[in-house]
């Protein structure tokens, strides 16, 4: 059911203050992700797109019995049951895999255009569930045998993650290949693992967080250093912008138990020169 936090975080990522920093200087902001709804720079569905669907249709009274009462018929033992969910398993992968590939291709074709300085934002959804590759990249295919037992999630995950890694060394090197010498490439994850209510819940704060600067100054960097301060320290480093660094943290809402959970970050090697860190 769509709620105003997630249009509103998907729209945050279109209209943000980097973004409007970055137009100001003249930049060309392209924004390559699916989150954000009506997005002119993205040319294929977005993940959240069913939710535009169900905000309405789940205050129906078809809806309700859809939402909780339908999903018990997923559980009888039939074979016409079970080929329709093959079916629709099947279609979700495909889906998974054109947000994927959409990403990756708007980015490397994003490298050899001209003109003023740009911000590439690619959104990749991966290692992200539904874990849908294995290692090697090739779409797992669901069958008939396999509807009704509960894949083990922390295995699937870790083949997507192979693929994920391989994936992320190919589309680093093309980019150092074929865009301008003075590229400046982030590599940063919004979350980490999701496994809510299991052991190892603290996993979905270990973010992947990984730069590369072409003048090599990674002075301003540290060990813990989280989103909160990543572009922080891209516009102290090459915009002169003298901004403060903030306290790295994580919150996330659970919204199976309805719960606020903070992140237990490690400490740095070393302090940044900010007080608040």
């Amino acid at each position: 059911m769509i709620r105003k936090p997630i249009s509103g975080g998907g729209n945050s990522f279109l209209n943000n203050s980097l973004t409007s920093i970055l137009e100001k200087e003249s930049y060309k902001v392209h924004q390559y992700q699916p989150v954000s709804f009506n997005n002119k720079d993205w040319n294929a569905p977005s993940f959240f797109e069913y939710m535009k669907d169900f905000h309405f249709f789940f205050k129906t009274f078809p809806g309700r019995i859809y939402r909780d009462i339908f999903w018990n018929y997923t559980t009888i033992n039939s074979d016409i049951i079970k080929n329709y969910q093959v079916h629709v398993k099947n279609k979700r992968y495909e889906k998974h895999r054109l947000l994927v590939s959409t990403a990756d291709s708007l980015v490397k074709a994003s490298c050899t255009q001209a003109g003023s300085p740009k911000f590439v934002y690619g959104h990749f959804m991966i290692p992200h569930d539904p874990y849908v590759f294995l290692r090697n990249g090739q779409l797992k295919k669901i069958t008939i045998d396999q509807i009704g037992k509960k894949e083990y999630e922390p295995d699937a995950y870790f083949e997507q993650l192979l693929y994920a890694d391989s994936m992320i060394k190919e589309t680093v090197r093309y980019i150092k290949s074929h865009n301008k010498p003075n590229t400046i490439i982030i590599v940063a994850g919004d979350h980490g693992f999701k496994d809510f209510n299991k052991v190892g819940f603290e996993n979905i704060f270990g973010n992947l967080n990984a730069f590369y600067f072409p003048n090599k100054n990674y002075s301003l960097l540290y060990d813990s250093v989280s989103p909160v301060n990543t572009f922080r320290i891209v516009l102290n480093t090459y915009f002169k912008a003298n901004l403060p660094l903030l306290k790295d943290s994580s919150i996330i809402v659970s919204g199976e138990k309805n719960t606020i959970i903070s992140s237990k970050m490690k400490q740095p090697a070393h302090t940044p020169s900010s007080p608040n860190q």
